[in-house]
């Protein structure tokens, strides 16, 4: 048995009739071919993380689809789903029985933050070197510096 995932993402200017028009007109034509429709799930008004053109909102169909292995996902309802108009963006996905058995689950964060220990303070530079340990900074005459620098560039 071969899953497919359906996930279709509709102008938000249908109204919900029009919408579950649309999702038993793609039914149909599933089961027409042999499909089998598993779940069906219609989220309207859902916000959109970036503009599709030109619209923030949009309904989503989401459907999970089976069917013999010997059938693939049907080449014309896809066409079909390519020029509808109301269609912002459809995409299908095929799963498989072993990797969706591998599958594990998102983990929740929440269970996963542990508490950390606090930290100890960075010392500063005056606590790390005690004061009588500090090199003493020697006083240089410049005039020294001076007559050594030219007898070094002649």
């Amino acid at each position: 048995m071969k899953l497919y995932e359906l996930y279709i993402i509709l102008s938000p200017n249908l109204k919900e009739e029009e919408v579950g028009n649309l999702s038993s007109q793609i039914t149909g034509e599933l089961s027409k071919e042999g499909f089998g429709i598993s779940s069906t799930q219609i989220k309207p008004n859902e916000r959109l993380t970036y503009k599709i053109k030109r619209f923030r909102q949009c309904h989503v169909l989401d459907m999970e689809i089976s069917s013999p292995e010997d059938k693939t996902f049907p080449e014309d309802l896809d066409k079909s789903l390519l020029h509808n108009e109301n269609v912002l963006r459809h995409f299908v996905y095929s799963k498989s029985e072993k990797d969706i058995g591998k599958a594990k689950p998102f983990p929740n964060f929440d269970q996963i933050k542990k508490s950390r220990p606090e930290r100890k303070s960075s010392p500063s530079a005056s606590e790390t070197m005690p004061i009588t340990e500090q090199k003493e900074i020697q006083k240089i005459d410049i005039e020294e510096v001076d007559k050594k620098l030219e007898e070094l560039l002649k």
